[in-house]
């Protein structure tokens, strides 16, 4: 029993190290760039400001930091509606405000200047458990932080990134507090960011003189404010006991997106018990954003109260949304609906019912301006167990899985064509990438009736862009045509095998030109061998991919 016990210990520890061996790094780059904290040399900060979203310049101001030790510092923040001093000396706080709101960007941006990550252990927690990205020489530790009215949930986007050749931190934002650094300097050990790319246009540091004036950090001269301007975070369900009783909100009809889902922002309340503007929601339809904007407009809180006194009071704010189409505008499912069943109706790897295949075919290209011809082979066992692969000329393309690895193997210079080749057979995207709200669905009238699931930006015509992309469905909700990649795809000739209707051939259009003409061979019933799913020395990490294989 001890035996087991000591090798199931053995087996638990690579995770546990490789967790804290992400909370060891990510320290040590938060700890590089703060400035408050021990051992920094004294520093006098200056920074030019502006909102973190947007650039109004009635918004913008300067950040002052006069910074001897830890426990002795003086901050002034200037903008055209608000002055505020604050100086801490030992135990004692001395706070003069000129201005009624502390705007929850320029409080983030404040503390971001000498505290990149405030709140250390939760976030430390949250590194622990983050999808862990590497791209283009950084890596990402990205989690999601959840807020609840108490019965409806949604979450909004967290992280940090960290660069991989010099250890620093990069971006990062979580609940309460924002950072995005940029081209630093090195002032006597720490790391400092010179510009932010949101929030500031320029950070200036200096050496503190030494003989600075004692009343720079003095707090008992006179104008000390009676009830400093603070901001607490507070949690939702706490906020909302404070909220006055109001009308629930009326939701306008909407030609697009869902219908029905939840959405949530970031919510500052003032002192005085009124919420200010919010300037992002995270939705499942962000058609209704201006409606919930005015809704939270009008709704009015009691003062949350700190030893009796009241603060402003920042929490995140949730709200269940449920409207319907206009008078006389057409009806539709979901887009998660088109995707799933028209993959269903398309793909023999899809379903639960999926058997075991092999379908063979092959396809036609310019390749090094000549007409070539490739070859395209999927073998599937089952949802966890398969291989494609393409190839022409000496370059080949192969994604495969077997169990919970997967493989990926790319060679030659026509490699790139090929997994496109790949995407083009199999287009519709998996839905462990898919947000409904980033879709339009609309019915194209031009021939045939089709629905048209669409995303990014199209012409007044409706014509999408080369990066925008655009799925057709017929009333069966089988896939007609696809907008990808700036090219025209067409699914034709659909055959039945087994409980789908498979598209035989494929034409990809480029301008309107054939680029590309796929044809399906062959596909029967056939188990392949397990290790036709091994590809050893290629195992790979799917990330940032929408292609269901």
């Amino acid at each position: 029993m001890r035996a087991l016990a000591a090798t199931l210990l053995l087996l638990a520890l690579p995770a546990v190290t490789f967790a804290e061996d992400d909370v060891s790094r990510v320290r040590k780059a938060i700890e590089k760039s703060t400035l408050d904290q021990p051992g920094t040399h004294p520093f006098h900060l200056s920074a030019r400001i502006v909102p973190r979203r947007g650039s109004d310049e009635e918004s913008a101001g300067t950040i002052e930091v006069w910074w001897s030790s830890p426990t002795v510092w003086r901050r002034e923040i200037k903008t055209s509606t608000l002055q505020l001093t604050e100086i801490t000396n030992g135990s004692t706080h001395w706070q003069h405000t000129e201005g009624e709101v502390l705007p929850e960007w320029l409080r983030e941006r404040a503390i971001s200047l000498i505290t990149p990550v405030p709140y250390l252990s939760e976030t430390f927690s949250h590194i622990k458990q983050a999808e862990k990205k590497n791209i283009l020489g950084s890596t990402y530790f990205q989690w999601n932080e959840p807020s609840t009215d108490g019965v409806v949930q949604k979450t909004m986007g967290a992280g940090v990134t960290v660069q991989d050749n010099s250890g620093l931190l990069a971006d990062g934002s979580g609940f309460g507090w924002n950072f995005s650094y940029a081209d630093y300097t090195n002032f006597h050990g720490r790391m400092v960011p010179t510009k932010m790319s949101e929030g500031a246009v320029s950070v200036h540091i200096e050496d503190l003189i030494a003989s600075v004036p004692p009343s720079l950090f003095d707090t008992s001269q006179p104008g000390n404010d009676e009830n400093p301007l603070q901001t607490f975070l507070v949690d939702e369900l706490g906020l909302r006991k404070n909220l006055i009783a109001v009308k629930p909100p009326v939701w306008p009809p909407l030609a697009d997106g869902p219908l029905e889902g939840v959405m949530t922002t970031d919510l500052l309340v003032d002192r005085d018990g009124v919420p200010q503007i919010p300037d992002l929601w995270v939705s499942d339809n962000p058609g209704l954003d201006a409606a919930a904007t005015e809704y939270v407009r009008g709704l009015r809180f009691k003062p949350v109260l700190v030893n009796g006194k009241p603060v402003q009071a920042y929490s995140r704010f949730t709200l269940p949304f449920k409207t319907v189409r206009p008078a006389g505008v057409e009806t539709f499912a979901s887009a998660r609906t088109y995707f799933a069943v028209g993959r269903c109706l398309s793909s023999p790897a899809a379903g639960d019912g999926a058997k075991p295949y092999v379908l063979k075919a092959t396809f036609q290209t310019a390749i090094k301006q000549s007409i070539s011809t490739g070859q395209y082979i999927d073998s599937f066992q089952d949802s966890t167990h398969w291989r494609r692969e393409a190839v022409i000329g000496s370059s080949r393309f192969v994604r495969a899985r077997n169990g919970n690895i997967w493989y990926q193997w790319s060679e030659g210079d026509d490699a790139a064509r090929l997994a496109l080749v790949l995407k083009l057979v199999e287009p519709i995207p998996t839905l462990d990438t898919f947000v409904e709200s980033d879709w339009r669905i609309s019915r194209q009238a031009d021939g045939e009736k089709l629905i048209r699931v669409a995303r990014g930006h199209e012409a007044v015509d409706g014509t999408l862009d080369a990066n925008s992309s655009g799925y057709w469905f017929d009333n069966q909700q089988n896939l007609r045509q696809a907008h990808l990649n700036g090219a025209d795809v067409q699914y034709l000739d659909r055959q039945p095998y087994q409980s789908i209707s498979l598209p035989r051939r494929i034409h990809v259009l480029v301008g309107d030109k054939l680029a590309l003409a796929f044809k399906v061979d062959s596909i029967g019933e056939q188990t392949s061998p397990t290790s036709d799913f091994v590809l050893k020395g290629h195992e790979w990490k799917r990330q940032f991919t929408m292609e269901e294989r």
